[in-house]
């Protein structure tokens, strides 16, 4: 735990000239490079005679663009520097948004300044100007610095600039070094009480998807501490603005925890808020300017006594479905998850489990992570038998579902409703919000026959295109007109049709709002949440709900669909992520999906030690283990396989006792086949 805070600026003496750059010394980074992204220089357009256009690769890449410079810090060292260029964006998508960056290297790889504007991006499309500002050590070698581009956009970069400035005030450093040096002795110390003194009341550590409460925070390492683990903090002050009553301060940090279950090693840098008060001086908030967590790999004593309870709590699969069925069965909603998207046994195990929710528990609706519209084709094959699976599944557009496990589900779904006799009818759905023309059609059609002179309107309100915003509000204008004449239409059709084709108005609402810049994945998990919500409120009331999607959907972080949904259902929500150790998959790579290999995951980690187990697969049912050495260990953070649509070898750190109600583990997996 760290503290962090916002961008509070002051203003400081500029002692020297500025030093400019030419448009054409910008390098682009080789990993960039090879990802796709371009940059090129302009003459028109741009603020000055020349400006820099870093572009994003046409297939779509979770890594971001870099652009970089590197200059000698002799001629800095002592002082403080100010980076400062004119940004713009254009023709950005919902995620696009560029970042200045600057890090200051010194001697030895001890820490030095490090800011990229994370909690500030730049996603305006006028020209705005941008700074960073940090100090240059005495034994700095180096300072790096440019812009960072993610997401879908074209950023132009123009009247870039190094400033000297005046350097940290020095008494002012040294004091706020002084209350870094003994946050990291209670640290050390265990101390936690002592580590709470320093905040005043309502401090926030304000985090890219989130803020927290300092106190919430300081009560998880309270609490760790008492289970027994032990930190090691050390804090290293980078720069230091502001006066004797407030104060910000960049600090690289390196904390270190270590228990009987696990170990990790965080690096960090953040930006602290601080202000003097009679006691001293005591953190406002808290910034966080970017962290890399590794955990350190499990020791064989650790991991000896996990697995042997690990094969105690195992339920083997496919046999044990009926004790997955009895965690999850009493559930409204059961969320199942996917490590990747292009496993088979994944998808496999997916079917058998919605199957025997269907059989045995008493659930009548299947949503996956497709269009609401779109899907609604495979909902009338399954009702009633018209129209062709295949065709149908292939209308949805999107690759992850064109497999022969979803085709054989539908299938079977199909064949419970049409087999004699008495039972519930089942239905299928979809929560996404993708771009879709089948919503739109849906309520034109609906417009032509009950409200013909809206329809004309409504067709322009969707055609507009002119801009992301534009596109937004003439969107939900159409959903507002479908409300403000709701009794009339309703006489005129049906609530069931009305319903409808309210429901298709609000998903192109939410498909236009999503490309706006700044709306992201916080915005589409809110969005995913609200669908499911109605699904289970208006269309399918008192029905249970199974939903296939992706672990990143069904674990429990804040802004995450889940957290919208627990907080909407609380345990009438169940949630089952994956795991595995080593395998093939699918996921796209030069934008097709393509065969990729993880390799066996390294000794000590998560997927190594789920996997000494010595069972192919099984469930564990998290809400329900025993206080002990494996829900200790499933608690904290360990590095796991998981890729989405794109792939990505990286692993991630992740502690799956805190993100699922249940876990389901194949040891290893193989690539699905398309449909």
């Amino acid at each position: 735990m760290r503290p962090r805070p916002p961008f509070f600026r002051v203003k400081v003496l500029v002692l020297l000239p500025t030093l400019l750059f030419a448009q054409t010394n910008w390098s682009l980074a080789p990993q960039s490079r090879a990802s796709g992204y371009t940059v090129e220089v302009r003459h028109a357009g741009c603020r000055s005679a020349a400006c820099a256009v870093l572009a994003t690769p046409e297939q779509e890449t979770r890594k971001a663009g870099i652009l970089t410079r590197k200059v000698d810090a002799a001629p800095y060292r002592g002082q403080a520097v100010r980076l400062r260029a004119a940004v713009r964006l254009e023709d950005a998508g919902p995620d696009g948004r560029a970042r200045l960056w600057m890090r200051v290297n010194r001697r030895g790889g001890e820490p030095g300044f490090y800011d990229d504007m994370g909690d500030r991006p730049i996603v305006a499309r006028e020209w705005s100007m941008a700074e960073i500002e940090g100090d240059v050590p005495a034994d700095a070698e180096s300072i790096e610095f440019g812009l960072l581009l993610s997401g879908r956009a074209r950023a132009w970069v123009d009247e870039e600039a190094l400033d000297r400035v005046a350097p940290s005030e020095p008494a002012l450093r040294q004091a706020l070094e002084a209350v870094y040096a003994r946050i990291d002795r209670a640290y050390a110390a265990g101390n936690a009480d002592e580590i709470a003194k320093f905040a005043l009341p309502g401090a926030q550590v304000r985090m890219p998807d989130r803020s927290e409460p300092l106190a919430s925070l300081v009560e998880q390492v309270r609490e760790q501490m008492r289970r027994g683990a032990q930190y090691r903090s050390r804090s290293a002050v980078t720069a230091v603005r502001g006066s004797a009553e407030q104060a910000v301060v960049w600090v690289r940090n390196e904390t270190s925890v270590a228990s009987p279950a696990f170990s990790q090693t965080v690096d960090s840098a953040s930006r602290d808020t601080w202000a003097r008060t009679a006691q001293g001086w005591k953190l406002k908030q808290s910034v966080l300017i970017e962290a890399e967590v590794q955990p350190s790999a499990t020791g064989p004593q650790a991991a000896q006594a996990v697995v042997a309870e690990l094969r105690q709590q195992a339920v083997p699969l496919p046999e044990g479905m009926d004790a997955l069925a009895a965690a999850a069965g009493p559930a409204r909603i059961v969320a199942l998850g996917e490590a990747t998207y292009g496993t088979r046994e994944f998808a496999e195990l997916n079917r058998r489990i919605i199957e025997r929710l269907i059989r045995g528990e008493g659930f009548t609706v299947v949503a996956i992570e497709a269009n609401w519209a779109e899907a609604r084709a495979m909902d009338e094959y399954i009702r009633t038998g018209r129209g062709d699976p295949q065709a149908a599944i292939e209308s949805l557009n999107a690759w992850p579902w064109e497999i022969p496990q979803m085709l054989d589900l539908v299938r079977q779904m199909r064949a419970w409703n049409a087999a004699p006799g008495p039972h519930a009818t089942v239905s299928f759905a979809g929560i996404d919000i993708a771009p879709s023309p089948a919503a739109e059609r849906l309520v034109i059609d609906y417009l032509k026959r009950y409200a013909p002179e809206e329809a004309g309107p409504a067709g322009l309100a969707y055609s507009e295109a002119r801009d992301p915003a534009r596109a937004a509000t003439a969107a939900a204008g159409v959903a507002r007109m479908l409300d403000t004449k709701h009794r009339d239409l309703v006489a005129a059709s049906s609530p069931a049709l009305w319903r409808d084709a309210r429901q298709a108005a609000q998903v192109t609402w939410q498909s236009r709002t999503m490309q706006m810049p700044g709306k992201g994945a916080a915005y589409r998990s809110e969005a995913l949440a609200a669908n499911l919500e109605w699904l289970a409120a208006e269309a399918h009331p008192a029905e249970k709900i199974v939903l296939w999607t992706h672990n990143a959907n069904v674990a429990a972080t804040p802004g995450g669909m889940a957290e919208w949904l627990r907080r909407r259902y609380g345990k009438q929500l169940y949630t089952i992520g994956y795991a595995f150790r080593t395998g093939e998959l699918r996921a796209v790579t030069d934008g097709e999906p393509m065969v990729h290999t993880a390799p066996p995951a390294p000794g000590g980690s998560g997927g190594a030690v789920l996997g000494a187990a010595g069972i192919p697969q099984y469930f564990l049912d998290l809400s329900r283990l025993p206080e002990g050495p494996l829900a200790n260990w499933l608690a904290q953070p360990h590095l796991f396989h998981q890729t989405g649509v794109w792939w990505d070898e990286s692993l991630l750190p992740l502690a799956p006792g805190t993100l699922y109600d249940g876990l389901i583990f194949v040891d290893q997996t193989h690539a699905v086949e398309p449909m």
